[in-house]
């Protein structure tokens, strides 16, 4: 099917663990882990990162 603009990105997306655990109001830095295997991104717009269900706008709210 064709699309009007650009097509839709497909790739390999996966669901990140759940980082909650480790908030103590005083850590800035997370490690990031899919099924417990380390994920790395090299760019922050790579990431759709979700707090409390609000959507966090990259390289403002977090960054890689």
């Amino acid at each position: 099917m064709p699309y009007i603009g650009r097509s839709p990105a497909t790739g390999n997306y996966s669901k990140l663990d759940s980082i909650a655990s480790s908030f103590n109001n005083s850590d800035t830095t997370f490690a990031l882990t899919s099924g417990g295997t380390a994920i790395t991104a090299d760019r922050a717009t790579q990431l759709v990162i979700s707090i409390g269900g609000v959507i966090q706008e990259p390289d403002t709210a977090f960054t890689v």
